[in-house]
Parts: C-alpha cells; sequence; structure tokens
C-alpha cells in the first residue's frame, strides 16, 4: 500500500505541475482567443490522468473492508504522528487542486460550483474504486479532495487578480 501511494504521489505531482505550469503559462501569457478551450482541454486531461492513476492502473483489491466511514481518518493520524498518512493527506489535497485552479479560468465557475464539481468528482472516483473492486472508499479521501479543489480555487483567485493588476 505505501509503494503505491509513493508511485501515485510522483504520477500525479508530476502531472500536477505540468497542468499548472501550462495553465499558468496561459493565463499569463497566451491572448489567444481560444485560451478557455485550452485551459479546457488541460482540466479534460487531467482528469484522465487522475482516473487512470486512482483506478484503472490499480490492481484489485479482495478484502472484505473495502469501505471506510471514517470522517477526518487522515486528520486524525496525521496529528498522532502518522509519515504515511501525512503523505496521503497531502496527495488528497494536490488530487484536485488542478481541478479548482482550471474551472473557474476555463468555465468561469463560481466558488461553490467549483467546490462542488470537486467532491462530486471526489465521490465519483471513490464509488469506481468501490465497485471496480480497486481501491478503498474512504469518506476521508472525499473530504481532503473537496478541500483540495476549494485550495485550488483560492489560488486561481489570488492568479487572477495579480494578472488583472500586471496586464491593466
Amino acid at each position: 500500500m505505501k509503494n503505491v501511494l509513493l508511485r501515485q504521489l510522483r504520477i500525479i505531482g508530476l502531472n500536477w505541475w505540468i497542468v499548472i505550469g501550462i495553465a499558468a503559462v496561459v493565463l499569463f501569457v497566451m491572448r489567444h482567443k481560444n485560451k478557455r478551450q485550452l485551459l479546457g482541454n488541460c482540466l479534460l486531461i487531467y482528469l484522465m490522468i487522475v482516473i487512470t492513476s486512482t483506478v484503472l492502473a490499480r490492481r484489485p483489491v479482495y478484502q472484505t473492508d473495502l469501505v471506510n466511514f471514517r470522517l477526518l481518518r487522515t486528520w486524525v493520524d496525521h496529528f498522532s504522528g502518522n509519515r504515511f498518512t501525512r503523505a496521503e493527506l497531502l496527495l488528497n489535497f494536490f488530487m484536485l487542486f488542478p481541478v479548482g485552479f482550471l474551472m473557474p479560468a476555463a468555465f468561469g465557475r463560481r466558488f461553490w460550483q467549483t467546490v462542488t464539481i470537486g467532491f462530486l468528482f471526489s465521490l465519483a472516483i471513490e464509488v469506481l474504486q468501490l465497485v471496480t473492486v480497486r481501491g478503498w472508499f474512504e469518506l476521508s479521501d472525499i473530504v481532503d479532495n473537496t478541500i483540495g479543489a476549494a485550495l485550488g480555487y483560492g489560488c486561481y483567485v489570488l492568479v487572477a487578480a495579480l494578472r488583472k493588476r500586471l496586464f491593466k
């Protein structure tokens, strides 16, 4: 489990920086009329990468306890000093951070729309993991992913304000 998490952290981390880098270039440099379409394509590619790495690339897990309803499990484990859970917590935050950043940039979504889409996408991942038996359905993952989408939206707001100031 630990090796799988580290592999996912590397894959999503690398892809996260690629997508955010492309988005930053598009937001700051390009004054192209199809900027939103390009950002939407970046979002779609990123969502496919997330689905692949969280569901499709995993091997089936044959256990009976595939559902964990402990709502704040990662937070409790993190504050009790579990290093593995710290990595999992960061992965869950950063996994949907680009979604929170790219949704308003590509489609002009508001905060609650973006957070709701992040929540629904996270829920879809967890349900797919449960149905395909390729992971655990964990409520704490949904909460952490949703927080990550909200943080991504906050970052977008900061970048948009900075862009507005610089390119008046």
